[in-house]
Formats: C-alpha cells, sequence, structure tokens
C-alpha cells in the first residue's frame, strides 16, 4: 500500500482531492480504519483540518465509525471540540456508535461531555436516540447532565422513548432513575405520546406498568393505549403524520375518561378528516 501510495504522490496525485462529498483521502482512511494510511497520508503533508461539506473533519468520521487507532491519530492534529455545520462534536458522534472506549478517550482527551449540536442535544441525547444502553450508562456516570432540554424542551429521555431500537427500552429504564416519568416537552408531550407515536409497543407496555399518568385523562384503560401503539407500528401513515396519532389518541382516551368505551372505528377516524 505504502508503495502505490509513494507512485501516486510521485506521478502528481493530490493529496487533498476532494470528491463530491468533501472527502479526501485522509477522509476515507479514516472511514475505513486505515492507521497505517492515515499517518502516511499526514506524513506527507495531508491537511487534516479540511471539512467535508457538511463540515465534519477527519475526527468526526473516525469518531463515527469507531475507530479508536484513527481517532488517537487524528487528536495530534485536530481540535477534540470541533464542530460540524450541525454543531456537532466528535463525541456527540462516537455517541451514536455505541463504542464506549472511543467515548471514553474523547473524553479522557477534554471533550465537552455537555456540549450541545444545533438542536439542543448532547452526546447524551445521541446515545439515548441511537438506543445505546452501554453508552447512555457511561455518560451517567461520568456526570453527564440527564436534565438538560433541547430547544424542544424535550429531554434524553422523551427521545428515548421514541427510539426505533428495540435496546431503546433499556435507555429508558437508565434514565427513569434521573428524571420523572411524567416530564413534558414545550408542546406538553409526554413519553407516553412519543413512544406511541413510534410504535414503540415495549415502551409503551414499559411505561403504563410503571404507572405514567395516561395523558392526564382518567379513568384510561391501558390496553386501549397499548392497541394504538400496536396500530401505530403496523401502518407506516401512522408512523409518519405524529398529528394524525395525536388525534387518534384524544378518539380513544377521550370516550374511556367519560366512562365509555371507544367505538371501533375510533382508531380510524383520522382517515377521513
Amino acid at each position: 500500500m505504502r508503495r502505490l501510495l509513494n507512485h501516486l504522490l510521485e506521478i502528481g496525485a493530490e493529496i487533498d482531492h476532494k470528491d463530491k462529498e468533501g472527502w479526501t483521502a485522509l477522509f476515507h482512511a479514516s472511514y475505513g480504519g486505515e492507521e497505517h494510511v492515515v499517518k502516511y497520508l499526514l506524513q506527507n503533508k495531508a491537511d487534516p483540518k479540511i471539512t467535508d461539506n457538511e463540515g465534519n473533519t477527519c475526527l468526526h468520521i473516525a469518531s463515527q465509525k469507531g475507530d479508536l487507532d484513527c481517532v488517537r491519530v487524528l487528536l495530534k492534529y485536530i481540535p477534540v471540540n470541533c464542530e460540524n455545520l450541525e454543531k456537532e462534536t466528535p463525541l456527540h458522534l462516537a455517541a451514536c456508535c455505541d463504542d464506549e472506549e472511543i467515548v471514553a478517550y474523547l473524553l479522557e482527551r477534554g471533550a465537552e461531555i455537555d456540549a450541545k449540536d444545533k438542536k439542543g442535544w448532547t452526546a447524551l441525547f445521541h446515545a439515548s436516540n441511537g438506543g445505546k444502553e452501554h453508552v447512555v450508562k457511561y455518560l451517567l456516570q461520568k456526570k453527564a447532565d440527564p436534565k438538560i432540554t433541547d430547544k424542544k424542551g424535550n429531554t434524553c429521555l422523551h427521545i428515548a422513548s421514541k427510539s426505533k431500537y428495540w435496546n431503546g427500552l433499556e435507555c429508558v429504564k437508565l434514565l427513569v432513575e434521573y428524571l420523572p416519568v411524567n416530564c413534558e416537552n414545550l408542546e406538553k408531550e409526554t413519553l407516553l405520546q412519543f413512544a406511541a407515536y413510534e410504535g414503540s409497543i415495549n415502551i409503551v407496555d414499559y411505561l403504563l406498568d410503571f404507572g405514567v399518568d395516561h395523558q392526564g385523562l382518567e379513568p384510561v384503560d391501558g390496553d386501549s393505549i397499548r392497541r394504538l401503539a400496536v396500530e401505530v407500528k403496523k401502518n407506516n401513515t401512522l408512523l409518519q403524520n405524529k398529528t394524525c396519532v395525536k388525534l387518534a389518541l384524544a378518539l380513544t382516551l377521550q370516550p374511556l375518561a367519560l366512562g365509555r368505551q371507544p367505538t371501533a372505528g375510533c382508531l380510524y377516524q383520522f382517515y377521513y378528516i
């Protein structure tokens, strides 16, 4: 590989040439976990501070791909808290890949544990969204603040509740030790609503068994909410339209709040609005 790279550079290959994504050879080597190629390119004056079309550095890419060796090399050239266009740091991206070792190394090298991106998300939010329970647990142990809210008022528990990954439930179980189970965002949306929006039946079950307030309507039959989550899970239209799910939830719960059973067509009335 070294001989080939030497030959290409000798015949005039541009070491920092960018592809359509804004990636140079150094980006591709970082993505592939090719530590020796990364070192070689840097020794031959490849520019480590170049960013791609999304503002990522090669350190972002290596952190996201989970290659600790490349991360170690690149941190000698790139600040640990560098940001892309979404204000995401390498720690944010590492938290998505469930690699506790890289998260630990970045923190050791001075990464800000509660740095926020443009959405107001910290590394704990990104790990919660991806269902990365081991990273969530580690970040909490390292004193990441679970009470931070994003620009919409969501906590990381809201985000974990709508995670599409099975391990989202394990993240919820970790986070309820730190946050109230009936917490609301700026739109007054609760964890139960978030779980229902995504058809996360296992999380809906857990929240109901935990004793979550059923949208403030009493008496409410938890089975109706479970049935709603099942319908959401089965129907892509529902998954893509929160407004429809909110309406379906209201149509199901309000009759129950008045002591009546919802009609068989309650869950489907929104199709005709």
